[in-house]
């Protein structure tokens, strides 16, 4: 069962002056909430309700967001450090340019999400649902995307080296121009995938299903496959 016991002095507080740093809003309902610029650093926010809430430019670096609905929120241009994210819904919310280095997005629904330029290096993305996505030209540097779901997502000229997709789902996503240097593919389900003039230097594939996918212009050095190590392009 959610904790349901935010602190009525909170949730007044930050919704006359947008600060409350350290917050208790657990469970609290602010749906459609104007937060523009709030500061709710290091809060409390697990099994809130901000579904529609403007949360455009808001610091929340290490909020506790577990279990949050944030479907349909604006968190562009937001700081999301060290987040805690962990089985949250961001369902169609719009994350252009946010900051979210470090942060718990494993099994998040972030599906139809808009992350276009968002900088997601370190974060934990393991069994998250990122199916229709929009990455484009996200930084995305040594995150864990182990069983996640990509289907449909569009990851162009992407910046993902050293990052983990083992057994993920990319079937039909785009990663056009995508820098997947030194990143694990291996046993991912990367059918009918879009791969055109994508980085793979040092990238593993094996067991990689790419039946129907484009390889076009594609950069292989030192590409490991479970045959043998590419060297087409070095």
């Amino acid at each position: 069962m959610p904790a349901i016991g935010y602190e009525q002095l909170d949730l007044d507080r930050l919704l006359e002056t947008k600060v409350c740093q350290g917050c208790n809003l657990v469970g609290a309902d602010l749906q459609n909430a104007d937060l523009r610029n709030a500061d709710l650093r290091k809060a409390r926010l697990n099994h809130v309700n901000l579904e529609n809430a403007n949360l455009t430019g808001a610091n929340l670096d290490g909020t506790q967001l577990f279990k949050a609905n944030l479907r349909n929120s604006d968190l562009s241009n937001s700081t999301l450090r060290d987040a805690i994210l962990h089985d949250s819904d961001l369902s169609d919310a719009n994350l252009t340019n946010a900051k979210l280095p470090r942060a718990d997005l494993t099994l998040a629904n972030l599906s139809r999400a808009d992350l276009t330029g968002v900088i997601l290096g370190g974060a934990k993305l393991s069994r998250a649902n990122l199916s229709g996505a929009n990455l484009l030209e996200a930084s995305i540097e040594q995150a864990q995307f182990d069983w996640a779901l990509l289907d449909g997502a569009n990851l162009t000229r992407a910046f993902l080296v050293h990052s983990n997709f083992w057994r993920a789902s990319l079937v039909g996503s785009i990663l056009k121009e995508a820098d997947l240097t030194r990143a694990i593919l291996a046993n991912t389900d990367s059918r009918n995938a879009d791969f055109t003039a994508a980085d793979l230097t040092g990238t593993n594939l094996v067991n990689t299903d790419l039946r129907g996918a484009t390889l076009d212009k594609v950069i292989r050095c030192n590409t490991e496959t479970i045959e043998f190590i590419d060297n087409s392009n070095c």
